[in-house]
C-alpha cells in the first residue's frame, strides 16, 4: 500500500503571482526611507508615556497601537517610574563598619520575687554586720524587720560547738526520709540562730562553755509552734543572714584589695 506523500510547502506561484511579487519588491527597495538617528535620548519603554507615531516633521499621525493598548501601556509605565522614585535607599547599617555600629545595652532581666523581697527586707535594716564585735567574741547578730512592725527576728552567728551539737542530733535518726531530714535541718537551723523575737529574748544555748539541753530543746518547740509560711520565711532570712556575714567577714580579710 503506497502512502501519500505530503508536502510541506507551498505550491509555486504562477507566473503571473511571481510577477507582481518582484513589481512590488523593487517598489519597496526604490522607496526613500529615513535613516534612524542617534538613540542616545531615546526614552525605553518603559520610561515614555507618549505612544503615537510622528512623520518627519515630528507631527504626530495617526496611532500605530489600539487606545486599549496604549492606555495599558502607560499605566505600566507610570507604575515603574513611580517604584523607582519612592525606593527606600538600603539601610546605612548594613554597609557601616564594624567599629561604627552601635551595640545594644543587654535589657535588664525582671527581678525574680525573691529578689525584690531580699531587696526590701535588707533596705529596713538598720544596723549592720559588726565584724570586730564577731572576731572580738566569736558571736554577730543583727536585727530583720521581716515583717515591718509585726515580726522582727534577730538572728545570731554560732559557735562551732553548737554547730557539732546540731550534728550529732541530726545523726541520730538515720531512717528519715530526705523530706524529714531536710525539715529538721531548717528546725535546728532556727533553733539555735534565732536570738529574740519582736524583742522577746530566747534562752541561750550555752552555759559556761556547755550545751544546755533544756535551753535548745525550749527553742526547738517555739520553732515548731510556727505556721508553715512563717516558717519558710524565717529560714529564708536565716539564708540571707549568714550570707551577709559571709561575705561581710571575706570584704573585711580583703582589706583594700
Amino acid at each position: 500500500m503506497s502512502k501519500k506523500v505530503v508536502s510541506f510547502h507551498d505550491d509555486a506561484p504562477s507566473q503571473s503571482a511571481q510577477t507582481r511579487y518582484k513589481q512590488a519588491i523593487e517598489q519597496a527597495k526604490a522607496a526613500e526611507r529615513q535613516k534612524p538617528s542617534n538613540l542616545e535620548n531615546t526614552p525605553r519603554f518603559d520610561q515614555s508615556t507618549q505612544w503615537s507615531s510622528k512623520d518627519q516633521q515630528g507631527n504626530p499621525t495617526t496611532d500605530f497601537l489600539s487606545p486599549e493598548t496604549k492606555r495599558g501601556l502607560e499605566v505600566m509605565a507610570k507604575q515603574a517610574i513611580a517604584e523607582a522614585s519612592t525606593a527606600s535607599p538600603e539601610s546605612p547599617q548594613e554597609h557601616s563598619s564594624p567599629t561604627s555600629t552601635v551595640e545594644k545595652a543587654p535589657e535588664a532581666q525582671p527581678l525574680s520575687k525573691e529578689e525584690k523581697l531580699k531587696i526590701a527586707t535588707e533596705k529596713r535594716i538598720k544596723t549592720p554586720i559588726d565584724i570586730g564585735q564577731y572576731l572580738m567574741t566569736g558571736e554577730v547578730k543583727q536585727a530583720v524587720p521581716i515583717v515591718p512592725e509585726k515580726l522582727i527576728v534577730t538572728y545570731r552567728s554560732v559557735s562551732d560547738l553548737e554547730e557539732s551539737y546540731v550534728d550529732v542530733l541530726l545523726s541520730d535518726d538515720p531512717d528519715i526520709t530526705n523530706r524529714q531530714f531536710m525539715r529538721k535541718v531548717n528546725e535546728y537551723a532556727l533553733a539555735s540562730h534565732i536570738a529574740e523575737v519582736n524583742g522577746k529574748k530566747w534562752p541561750p544555748m550555752t552555759i559556761n562553755g556547755v550545751i544546755d539541753d533544756k535551753a535548745f530543746k525550749l527553742r526547738l518547740k517555739h520553732v515548731e509552734k510556727l505556721s508553715s509560711p512563717v516558717f519558710n520565711l524565717l529560714s529564708q532570712n536565716l539564708g540571707w543572714f549568714i550570707a551577709r556575714v559571709n561575705d561581710a567577714l571575706t570584704a573585711e580579710a580583703m582589706g583594700n584589695g
